[in-house]
């Protein structure tokens, strides 16, 4: 056997790549769960005779597989027709500026594995040489088989790798070599495979769209609070990424004060976590243990409510300024803060937008993200595997029913 006739005919097959109605008949079984023939007529508008034809080949395809037939009804069984697992995987990446995590994803949406890496100091060289030691270890985890059933593997990243090394305490040429590398590039060399990027509070966003029970109207502004805040937009169901990929990038934004060389402060400086945890340090707090809430710690408690109020204040003002250009309905803050912590910062944050003046602007509701940290790495995981089985361009505001 030649090496292309020794190419699964399903790989094969996804390289030509699926059909409007496969597309969605896969797509009305990753929303709703397993259906019967007749349930996914129902759900698409297509002919039972279609529905057929299309399972058939999906199913050989090793997408779909069949569960239990359900008895007890009218007329014959029928049986149920899942997503099938192992159909398919993808790898989502997150590059942070104090972290790095890797997520696998199968078929269904579901995190198979899931590791991080902490740093102080994103360093070019050494946190490209974690990123692809970290991915080609997630890829030695599939095995053979699953291997050649990943489509996708995506990177989640800030836009500016080499701006704000004063937040960070570094020298301007500590991150100036990222402004070179061509990262996507480089992880294709470990991957084989292209790399699609993009911005990790897009990504962040995706996730909590796709797994997340916050966003449940059509145009919603999402907070992301981690070592620098950001965001991402969902604009008419579907989530918006702007021409250049930074829709959403609320950390730029300017606030009512000004720095040491007269310009307008931005919210990047009020409400990040790292100056929560630089403060932390300074008072020699454990922050790791106060961060994920298993260390109680009075002087904790103090760092965190002089950060709460100035960080509340500023991304209430950004929430007003934004809403002044789209009209949201909905705001959603998630992000690296403990629950109780991120309880409070939202709670904050609706107080201080009821103080400001909405003349002219409608209220919105305010919910909080539940994903947390590992939001980045999930979308990331997650875009690729929409991209290529999603019958439509855009993300739907609609959950997935695999559970995260």
């Amino acid at each position: 056997m030649d090496a292309k006739s020794a190419i699964p005919r399903r790989i094969a097959r996804r390289a030509r790549g699926y059909t409007v109605n496969e597309l969605r008949i896969l797509a009305a079984i990753r929303q709703h769960g397993a259906l019967s023939k007749a349930e996914i007529a129902r759900a698409t508008g297509l002919s039972a005779q279609g529905v057929s034809i299309i399972v058939r080949s999906l199913l050989k395809d090793e997408l779909l597989v069949k569960e239990a037939k359900v008895r007890g009804q009218v007329g014959q069984p029928s049986t149920p027709l899942a997503l099938n697992p192992a159909g398919a995987s993808t790898i989502g990446i997150k590059i942070g500026r104090r972290s790095l995590d890797v997520a696998t994803m199968d078929f269904r949406g579901e995190i198979k594995r899931l590791e991080s890496k902490r740093y102080d100091i994103p360093l070019p060289a050494d946190v490209m040489a974690l990123a692809s030691r970290e991915l080609a270890n997630a890829l030695s985890s599939l095995g053979s088989t699953d291997r050649e059933r990943v489509v996708g593997i995506g990177l989640a990243i800030p836009g500016s790798m080499d701006l704000w090394w004063e937040p960070l305490g570094l020298d301007r040429e500590c991150l100036a070599p990222w402004r070179s590398i061509d990262v996507a590039a480089a992880l294709e060399e470990v991957a084989d495979q292209p790399v699609l990027t993009y911005n990790d509070m897009t990504a962040a966003c995706a996730a909590e769209i796709a797994f997340g029970e916050s966003i449940k109207s059509d145009t919603v502004l999402y907070v992301f609070v981690g070592t620098f805040i950001g965001g991402g937009i969902v604009i008419n169901g579907r989530l918006h990424v702007g021409a250049q990929g930074n829709a959403g990038a609320l950390g730029p934004m300017p606030m009512d004060t000004v720095d040491d060389k007269g310009r307008p402060e931005q919210l990047l400086n009020r409400a990040s976590l790292i100056f929560l945890e630089r403060e932390l340090l300074y008072h020699d707090i454990d922050v790791a243990s106060v961060m994920r809430g298993t260390e109680d710690d009075p002087r904790a408690e103090a760092v965190f409510q002089s950060w709460l109020h100035p960080a509340a204040q500023g991304i209430a003002r950004a929430v007003v300024a934004a809403t002044s250009v789209i009209d949201f309905q909905a705001l959603v803050i998630d992000g690296g803060l403990r629950a109780d912590w991120k309880d409070r910062l939202v709670c904050a944050t609706k107080t201080a937008m009821e103080s400001l003046n909405w003349s002219g602007l409608s209220p919105i509701e305010t919910f909080q993200g539940r994903i947390g940290n590992r939001a980045r790495a999930i979308g990331a995981a997650l875009l690729p595997l929409h991209n290529t089985f999603s019958p439509e361009p855009g993300l739907l505001v609609q959950r997935y029913s695999a559970p995260i």
